[in-house]
């Protein structure tokens, strides 16, 4: 049977028996980041629920490294996200930084995307500022400041160029002291290629 034919008929049989058949996954789909939706370590999923990472414990966050404070890992009904991940609060019990490197290609304009809010901790949506910034460290860096918190969980987004074989995303908490604990969280972290055909160049 010639080839053609069977590649014909394989594809008959996968669309008969209700197999969808999928084109292979681009580069372009391929996230540079892992553990972007702090799913590892669970929390609680309470009205309540987080865990504390400090330096005693912060082994137990994979793929992060937490770089200087402490971060609260908020669990799913805590956090509140849309779409129903678990978050990381970049003001612990103090503002907290944390990391991830990547391999990237040298001159590749690459694109960070994440969800951001204020803190869902009862109380905190007093505190009217919980900046934070997020860097691609030695290359670039920026501040951002979550939405009022009628607005939970909008997207950002920054762009950068790669100016090595490796970089290094940064998110760090920027609250002022009187913010005391509270402090923006984030969630649903990705680093991709950069796409001229679907991406906005409005926001570099």
């Amino acid at each position: 049977m010639p080839h053609t034919h069977r590649v014909l008929l394989v594809a008959g049989a996968l669309l008969a028996s209700g197999t969808a058949m999928h084109p292979p996954a681009t580069a372009a789909d391929h996230n540079l980041v892992n553990n972007g939706t702090f799913s590892r370590p669970a929390a609680p999923d309470t009205e309540l629920g987080h865990k504390r990472i400090n330096s005693g414990n912060a082994h137990e966050l994979p793929e992060w490294r937490l770089r200087s404070g402490d971060i609260d890992i908020v669990g799913r009904k805590l956090a509140g996200s849309p779409s129903y991940h678990q978050a990381a609060n970049l003001t612990g019990g103090s503002p907290g930084s944390i990391e991830q490197s990547f391999e990237t290609t040298v001159g590749q304009r690459y694109v960070i995307r994440w969800e951001h809010s204020r803190e869902t901790w009862p109380g905190c949506d007093e505190i009217p500022e919980q900046p934070y910034t997020v860097e691609i460290v030695d290359n670039k860096r920026k501040q951002f400041d979550p939405p009022a918190q009628d607005e939970r969980w909008q997207p950002a987004s920054l762009q950068f160029i790669a100016e090595g074989e490796t970089e290094t995303l940064r998110f760090s908490s920027a609250s002022p002291p009187e913010s005391g604990h509270c402090g923006a969280m984030i969630t649903n972290v990705k680093v991709v290629p950069f796409n001229e055909d679907t991406e906005d160049t409005s926001n570099p």
